[in-house]
């Protein structure tokens, strides 16, 4: 679904997804990309419901000021189903915490919702 190029550290690329109404966002969403992250929403075509994909894959971080910026695109379109694909796990920790009544559907998850299984202790030891 995306471009998988990775932009330096500690930038944000905000391209239009192609075929369908969203973005690809690629490298770190933190507080300063917020305005720029809040610019590219804004052009999102406003018009009813309908589904907004977000092309997450190239995304290795989001913090809670542009998490916010997600979850405020929701208010601006109530009608309309917002897609994560491939958040990163920061995302997930977020919104799990802080919007646990957010309208956004994640997927391509099962690769950050999988924790590792830890050794347990050996029957000896128990």
């Amino acid at each position: 679904m995306c471009d998988r190029r990775q932009p330096p550290p500690g930038t944000l690329t905000i391209r239009p997804l192609p075929g369908r109404r969203g973005l690809i966002l690629a490298g770190e969403a933190d507080l300063t990309a917020r305005d720029t992250l809040r610019a590219a929403l804004a052009t999102l075509p406003a018009g009813g419901a309908g589904e907004i994909h977000l092309d997450l894959a190239g995304l290795r971080f989001i913090d809670v000021a542009c998490t916010r910026e997600l979850i405020a695109l929701t208010g601006r379109h109530p009608a309309a189903h917002l897609i994560a694909h491939h958040p990163p796990a920061s995302l997930l920790r977020i919104t799990a915490l802080l919007y646990p009544d957010a309208t956004m559907e994640f997927t391509g998850t099962s690769r950050l919702l999988t924790a590792p299984r830890r050794p347990g202790p050996t029957p000896a030891a128990r």
